[in-house]
């Protein structure tokens, strides 16, 4: 409060910055091959990588720290030409802290058509990111990858020179080419050499040591529908990670016609039914695949995780009179940040219903969905210092939320490509409290909290896919807008004091399934 006395005159602020500017975390460990999704069809792919033996410093405050750390990268992609190719991602992490999500990204690759049967094949794949902190300290960024390839008989020789723009104040230009060298042995099977590295930016390239250079041994094979690639990494430098995993697991997201097209939907054999002729003798062509109809109610459940960025927080004050002045005072504005230092999982039910058309792609629905999420923040006021650090900041989103939303979303095949938007709820407890009663402090304490319930807009997007008749199975990103400021008022030596608390929202990511009632 105004009142107290410091223990000392002065105070003595030290600032350590450490990390690379514009670095970012690994999600993906792949040399582009040039090869694309099938005109009309999506594909399914997802990355890990795991440091055995890594940094086990972050490259940048504040960042996810290497070693021991699984990073995930779930990847859809549609094929719109035999040329182009369109997808997206929803990277994820688990380190000792917890799970992360790294929101989404967009790409669009463009390739010579038929590149796995060429003697030489190139192409272009542009990487649109938006980042969270634990992953870079810029929150926009872009890769630039091109594709330069060699065949010639059971080998191939794939170069991938990319080029990593990060924006924003820390923003700049990197170079880490990638290359791989496979030995194939028919259409099923390859082992391959690939070799990984980070170079620095682009015009001042990191020192040697420091650089990163990860020589990895590949083995490429199939399992039923499933393409699978591992491989095993060692670090060359000690800016790499010493020993490394990668599992990189790769489906079609339709079925081929002599799976399901003979079955309708509640699994009774159904006429086969031909393009030319369907009354006629079947002829030697496959049947058509029939088109999955999203119409009806459904229930289901998810789990996934939420994050949310710092809150922005100031000390106390009472008419224009700081708490901990004159630490705090008009010059700071007495700001300071309360972190979330826990990462939450989320978990609950869903209940909605769509419309489709018959014979139309456009999918218009609603959904309810209510789970567990809690977000804790806490922090020390740092003006409180000289006060034997006795002002505590706490924050709790949670322990419930709740949302109602509507969605609308474009079908291919039995995928559904879909955003949403609606209202949502959540409890928000908020307190700062001083601990302290004894000198140097004052013998008036404070004490300033209040709890309610908060809605807010939301939104997001996700792909969903049927892969039975009535079961379905989602990965979604939504984003709950908790993003305002609230005053905390309480008590402090017979004056109230009142702390604002700026909340930034919160991410989630979650994995569902649905089950169809009607």
């Amino acid at each position: 409060m105004s009142g107290r006395r410091p223990s000392t005159l002065g105070m003595t602020i030290a600032l350590v910055l450490a990390g690379l500017a514009g670095a970012r975390a690994d999600d993906e460990i792949q040399v582009y091959t040039g090869e694309i999704a099938e005109v009309g069809r999506w594909t399914g792919q997802h990355h890990f990588n795991y440091a055995l033996v890594g940094r086990k410093q972050p490259e940048f405050p504040g960042g996810l720290v290497p070693n021991r750390t699984l990073n995930a990268t779930p990847e859809f992609a549609y094929g719109v030409t035999d040329w182009f190719e369109a997808g997206f991602y929803v990277p994820w992490a688990i380190d000792n802290n917890g799970y992360h999500s790294n929101a989404m990204k967009l790409r669009t690759l463009f390739v010579t058509p038929n590149a796995a049967k060429r003697d030489f094949f190139y192409g272009l794949n542009i990487e649109y990111q938006y980042l969270m902190p634990k992953f870079a300290d810029t929150r926009w960024g872009m890769e630039i990858r091109p594709i330069i390839g060699w065949r010639k008989g059971d080998y191939d020789l794939i170069i991938n020179p990319i080029v990593d723009l990060s924006f924003g104040k820390n923003g700049e230009v990197t170079f880490l080419p990638n290359v791989r060298f496979a030995r194939n042995f028919g259409e099923d099977f390859a082992l391959a050499i690939e070799y990984y590295t980070d170079l620095g930016p682009i015009g001042r390239f990191l020192p040697f040591r420091e650089q990163g250079h990860n020589i990895y041994g590949v083995v490429d094979f199939k399992v039923n529908r499933f393409d699978v690639e591992f491989g095993v990494g060692y670090g060359l430098t000690q800016g790499s990670d010493r020993w490394m995993t990668k599992l990189m697991l790769t489906t079609n997201l339709y079925d081929s016609p002599s799976e399901e097209s003979q079955t309708s939907l509640n699994g009774k054999l159904k006429k086969v039914q031909t393009a030319k002729a369907p009354v006629r003798k079947a002829p030697t062509k496959p049947a058509m695949e029939p088109v999955y109809n999203y119409s009806g109610c459904f229930a289901g459940g998810y789990f996934g995780g939420s994050f949310a960025p710092d809150v922005e927080a100031t000390d106390p004050t009472s008419a224009g009179t700081f708490y901990n002045a004159p630490f705090a005072n008009v010059a700071n504005g007495g700001l300071y940040r309360v972190p979330f230092d826990k990462i939450s999982p989320i978990a609950g039910g869903t209940l909605g219903c769509n419309w489709q058309a018959r014979g139309s792609s456009i999918v218009f629905g609603a959904e309810a969905e209510t789970g567990y999420m809690r977000l804790s923040a806490a922090a020390t006021d740092p003006y409180s210092a000289a006060y034997n650090s006795d002002t505590f900041d706490k924050i709790v989103i949670g322990n419930w939320y709740g949302a109602i939303a509507g969605r609308a979303g474009w079908v291919a095949d039995r995928a559904l490509f879909y955003g949403k938007a609606g209202i949502g709820f959540t409890g928000l407890k908020q307190s700062v409290t001083d601990t302290c009663n004894a000198a140097p402090c004052s013998s008036n304490l404070l004490n300033a909290s209040n709890s309610d319930t908060r809605a807010f807009l939301v939104a997001g997007g996700g792909i969903e896919w049927a892969f039975t008749g009535n079961w379905t199975v989602k990965m979604e990103y939504l984003f709950l807008n908790l993003n305002d400021s609230h005053a905390v008022c309480g008590a402090g030596g017979g004056t109230t004091f009142c702390s604002n608390h700026t909340l930034n929202g919160v991410h989630t990511t979650k994995l569902g399934l649905n089950y169809k009632l009607f």
